[in-house]
């Protein structure tokens, strides 16, 4: 009779027990629940207190904008002593001297004396630059050309002195020309050509014109003022007498 009572007794209080524990699905919250835990489970879903925090990207934004650039050169760690305005003084000035560059000009040389100075340039054809030009003067010679020896060119003055032309003289020098008579020698070739028909109106047709060439070297040499020197140097312990320049510009 008792075991029975007993059982029926602990069939009631588990009952009891889970209908307790049922209950809070049904939102009844028995009274004797403690009062905190509303207030903690109310919190846990207020969405006014809910804050969305910053991916790691965003967050790390601000601290890398708030460093500062360095660049090579920009601290400078003053020596012991020395103060800061020391430090950020005008760097010491270096003096550099230029061996200044010139041009020489070497005129109316011989075919000779220019074919030396161009060998002695070339020796030094590393630090020196040259440039050869001709220079032709051309004149024109009003003449009456040699025929049969010295007895006919003395024949032809005499005619030239009846005509009463007196500036004239007849070539003696050996050569090509010797016995010619010169009649003028014109650095224009109208002037000569005015002359000739002055000569033919007075009857002395046998007379011509000849262009006649004097053909000179010029020869520029360039380079530093220090090679120049030793150039012009050496060019005057191979000439005779010394050859003489000028600036190129001049």
């Amino acid at each position: 009779m008792f075991s029975r009572t007993f059982f029926y007794a602990l069939v009631a209080i588990n009952i009891v027990l889970a209908a307790l524990l049922v209950l809070p699905w049904f939102g009844v919250i028995p009274v004797w629940t403690s009062s905190a835990e509303p207030e903690r489970i109310a919190k846990q879903l207020s969405p006014d207190l809910i804050r969305v925090l910053p991916d790691a990207a965003s967050q790390s934004a601000p601290v890398n904008s708030a460093l500062a650039i360095v660049t090579e050169g920009s601290i400078a760690t003053p020596a012991s002593g020395q103060s800061d305005s020391a430090v950020a003084s005008t760097p010491t000035e270096v003096t550099v001297e230029v061996d200044e560059s010139r041009c020489i000009a070497f005129k109316g040389l011989s075919d000779e004396v220019a074919e030396r100075v161009q060998s002695v340039a070339n020796k030094h054809a590393t630090v020196l630059k040259t440039r050869s030009s001709t220079t032709t003067t051309s004149s024109f010679w009003v003449h009456i050309p040699p025929d049969g020896g010295r007895e006919a060119a003395e024949k032809r003055a005499e005619v030239l002195q009846r005509n009463g032309i007196s500036d004239f003289f007849v070539v003696r020098e050996a050569g090509g020309s010797q016995y010619a008579v010169s009649l003028g020698l014109y650095r224009a070739e109208n002037l000569a050509k005015r002359r000739l028909e002055s000569l033919q109106k007075l009857g002395i047709k046998t007379a011509t014109i000849a262009a006649r060439e004097n053909v000179f070297q010029r020869i520029e040499v360039r380079g530093a003022s220090s090679a120049l020197d030793r150039f012009v140097l050496e060019l005057g312990r191979k000439t005779d007498k010394p050859i003489p320049q000028n600036s190129c510009d001049g």
